[in-house]
Parts: C-alpha cells; sequence; structure tokens
C-alpha cells in the first residue's frame, strides 16, 4: 500500500508540516534503520520528544501536538546533516496514531466463512451468518454463535453458551456451559472461561466442595490474555464488563464483577466476590481479597496487596497495599535504616567509652 503524507494527517486528525506530497508504504521503529535514508517510504511514530535529537532515518514521523516545528530534526544524509528539516504530522495521541497507521498498513486478514469438516456441532446448536469453524471445534448442546464469530482450531463451546456477533476465539480454548459472551469480543489462546470457582467448606474429614451452578457473562469489546481463567460463580453470574482489557496468566474468581475500560495486567489474580468498578487498572502480579470493593477508576500498583475496600480515584501500592505516596515514604524511611543503625551503634560506644572514663577517674 501506497498513501501520501496528506491522507494520512486527514486520517489521523493532524496537522501536517512539510510537504503533503511524500508517499509512505510503512510503518518503522526507531531502532529499525531502513537503509539510511529518508526516501524509504517508511513513518515514524516520535511518542518522546527527547528522541528527536537522534538521527532518524524515515520519510515522516508523527509527532506530539505541543512539538514546536523548530525542534524537528534536521534531515539526515549518510553520516552527516542535510538541509531542511523532516516532514511531520502532529497529532493528539501518538499512541493512537500509532495504532491508526498500524491498522492501516497491516490489516488483518480476513477469514472465508467456512465450517471444516471434522469440527463436531451439535444438531440443536445455532449458527449466525458468515460464521467461520476451523478444525476439531466442538460446539455442543444449544449453543448459539453469533454473525461472522471466528473458532479457531480446538476450540471447544459448551452447552447453551452464547457468543456474540464478530467475536474471535483462538485455538485451545475452553468456555463451560452457559456462558454468555458478548460482540466484538476477542479470547486468546488457552484461556478457560466458568470453570468451577474455588468454593469448599472444611470438615472434619477434609474438604466439602460447593457446587457451582452459576455462569460467566463477558460483555462487548473485551479482549481476554492468552491462558487467563475466569471462574463460574457460585450463584449467579461471574461479570466481565464492556470494553475491559485483560492480559495473560490472569486469574478471576467465582462471582467477580468488573466494570467498564478496565485493565488488568499480567498474572493479576481477584478473589472471590471482590468488585472493581470502572476504569480501574491494576498492574502486574497486582492482587485483590475476596468480597474487596476497589472504586472506580483506581490504579493498584505492580506486586500491590488490596486486603480492603478502597475508595475511588486512588492510587495505592505495595503489601498490604496503602497510599502510594505512603508507601514511597515508607520505602525512603526503609532505605535510612542501614545509616540510622551505623549512627546508633557509634553512638552507644561513645556512651560505653565515656562511661569507663568516669569510672576510672572517680
Amino acid at each position: 500500500m501506497t498513501i501520501t503524507l496528506s491522507e494520512i494527517a486527514k486520517l489521523l486528525e493532524g496537522e501536517l508540516l512539510g510537504s503533503p506530497e511524500i508517499r509512505i508504504t510503512g510503518v518503522s521503529g526507531l531502532d529499525k534503520s531502513q537503509g539510511n535514508t529518508t526516501d524509504n517510504g517508511q513513518i515514524v511514530v516520535i511518542a518522546n520528544p527527547k528522541h528527536l535529537i537522534m538521527p532518524i532515518y524515515a520519510s515522516a514521523i508523527i509527532i506530539p501536538e505541543n512539538v514546536q516545528e523548530s525542534l524537528l530534526p534536521l534531515l539526515p544524509v549518510g553520516e552527516g546533516w542535510g538541509e531542511g528539516t523532516m516532514p511531520a504530522i502532529r497529532v493528539k495521541n501518538t499512541r493512537l496514531a500509532l495504532s491508526l497507521l498500524l491498522n492501516l498498513f497491516y490489516p488483518q486478514e480476513k477469514s472465508t466463512p467456512t465450517i471444516h469438516p471434522t469440527s463436531i456441532i451439535a444438531a440443536d446448536a445455532q449458527l449466525g451468518r458468515d460464521v467461520t469453524i476451523y478444525p476439531h471445534v466442538v460446539v455442543d448442546k444449544g449453543a448459539i454463535i453469533g454473525d461472522g464469530a471466528i473458532l479457531y482450531p480446538f476450540v471447544f463451546v459448551g452447552k447453551a453458551v452464547q457468543i456474540g456477533a464478530e467475536t474471535i476465539i483462538h485455538s485451545h480454548v475452553t468456555i463451560y456451559e452457559n456462558t454468555i459472551i458478548g460482540r466484538g469480543v476477542i479470547i486468546h489462546s488457552g484461556c478457560v472461561i466458568g470453570a468451577d470457582g474455588f468454593g469448599y467448606v472444611k470438615v472434619d474429614e477434609g474438604h466439602h466442595k460447593i457446587p457451582q451452578v452459576g455462569n460467566v457473562i463477558i460483555e462487548d469489546e473485551v479482549e481476554i490474555g492468552a491462558n487467563t481463567a475466569i471462574d463460574r460463580a457460585t450463584l449467579g453470574s461471574t461479570i466481565i464488563g464492556t470494553g475491559t482489557k485483560i492480559d495473560n496468566l490472569v486469574q478471576i474468581g467465582h462471582n467477580v464483577r468488573i466494570g467498564k475500560n478496565c485493565i488488568l495486567v499480567a498474572q493479576v489474580a481477584i478473589g472471590g466476590s471482590a468488585t472493581i468498578e470502572d476504569g480501574v487498572i491494576i498492574a502486574g502480579k497486582g492482587a485483590v481479597s475476596d468480597h474487596v470493593v476497589v472504586g472506580h477508576h483506581s490504579v493498584i500498583g505492580a506486586k500491590a496487596g488490596v486486603m480492603k475496600d478502597i475508595p475511588p480515584k486512588s492510587m495505592v501500592s505495595g503489601f498490604p497495599a496503602r497510599p502510594y505516596r505512603d508507601e514511597l515514604r515508607q520505602k525512603a524511611y526503609m532505605e535510612r535504616l542501614p545509616e540510622l543503625f551505623r549512627k546508633d551503634v557509634t553512638t552507644h560506644h561513645k556512651d560505653t567509652k565515656t562511661q569507663k572514663v568516669d569510672k576510672l577517674i572517680s
């Protein structure tokens, strides 16, 4: 694909600085030299203005809207510098611009709707229009697959599962019975949706299993990373809200309710019956205890352990989790402990010597 810089500026709703007729054929990264030339047809997204001091071998760049035109890099020629500045497009959001450019130049290949003969589909299962089912997929009794859905090889869809239109289920995903999945959802390989919640009662002879008879509801436009597990509810539903994005290797317990547009980074664990309100971000290896409520638009730091409710728009870190500034202050004190200990020991030795001298004099 070849497209002019002016067309890209229009797509990105950005401000064009430079020739509108420059032809762009692809997107490149800063660390990828394209033949040490500025006519290679590549465009580079510069998210951090400090990178503008580096030699950039590309036909044009994308820059944040607050970067002044006077800061644009000179055109590199070989090992020296050329005349003039590099053509650029100023945009409000460079990460969004990168996403739009990648979709433009590297569109995902669309599959041809088909049902592979090795798939096993129950007689009463309902398949929408233009559904694609790859080899060795199993669709159990009463399942409903929406229009344009794609099920990759070795997907298992349990009894009475509902999968919305345009949803993509990657290879080796297991979806237990009665799960409801919305429209435009993406579930990556190895996920298990709707397995029994971890519920037991301690009795004299061991642990008595509590039946898990609820289900999982995944709302529209959710994306779930590889090898993530979402447990079914004991009663009722475990719910993942619209637009939430979940990374790889995340564990979500039974009866958890996650709001809209949340971000859960890799290895997060959410205990049973916890509530994560809208817009919450939980960094890698963060953990939320059972029955805890995390207020909307809060941020939980990496490896933090949330043991009690936190109010909306909080920023917490550490274990147990506490306000971020308090955690930083505590770490600063801990780093000073060796110094304080040495001072204490020195003072103690001085006091001991003084006492000995006083005894000799007396």
